[in-house]
């Protein structure tokens, strides 16, 4: 998801979208929705060490 948020997609509807379009499946097998976008993104910036 990084790569497509340095590519200017930013918001959690069109990184799903890009997603979708990329035939990138969700953890569960389907397709991707913001809301799975946001808890992915929550569970990588909580795994970031603090400066």
């Amino acid at each position: 998801m990084t790569a497509l948020q340095l590519a200017g997609i930013t918001s959690q509807g069109a990184i799903a979208d890009a997603l979708n379009a990329r035939s990138i499946t969700a953890p569960r097998g389907g397709a991707w929705s913001a809301v799975q976008v946001r808890r992915v993104l929550q569970r990588l910036s909580s795994l970031q060490p603090s400066g």
